[in-house]
């Protein structure tokens, strides 16, 4: 099953790719850079203690600037956790892009003795000039 929706958000980063490639402008930034993430994908689970991959594709047509992860408790209300007295996990990191064709593979450790349940993985690009998108995987963390 992943390798199949990896396959597919493959096809959908080239169709996208060819796509804004032929939409170059001159005049000034105003498009929005693309995100295709193809790890971890929502409901996937992690144990408290392991790790996870935050596989993803990033393309501006003209340059880009960073990536954000950012990783939080969601707060849906129907996300109970198991063990609310804990404390819950929030992540950050910010990294530099360059050039107009990126991939990550992040490796992050997940700690341990963390609320479990349910959290937003949110993966936020920006171009040079400032044009910013991102996707959000709903991930749960397990005992």
């Amino acid at each position: 099953m992943k390798t199949t929706q990896t396959l597919l958000k493959l096809i959908i980063l080239l169709f996208l790719t060819s796509g804004i490639q032929s939409c170059k402008k001159s005049d000034t930034d105003t498009q929005s850079p693309s995100i295709v993430m193809l790890e971890p994908n929502s409901g996937d689970q992690f144990s408290s203690g392991s790790t996870l991959s935050v596989i993803a594709t990033f393309h501006d047509y003209i340059e880009l600037g960073k990536y954000r992860i950012v990783i939080r408790w969601n707060t849906d209300v129907q996300n109970i956790s198991p063990n609310p007295e804990t404390t819950a996990w929030d992540f950050l990191v910010e990294e530099p892009l360059s050039g107009n064709n990126k991939s990550i593979n992040k490796i992050i450790n997940v700690p341990a003795n963390i609320k479990l349940g349910n959290y937003d993985l949110i993966l936020y690009c920006t171009d040079k000039a400032g044009n910013e998108v991102f996707k959000t995987e709903i991930v749960k963390i397990v005992g």
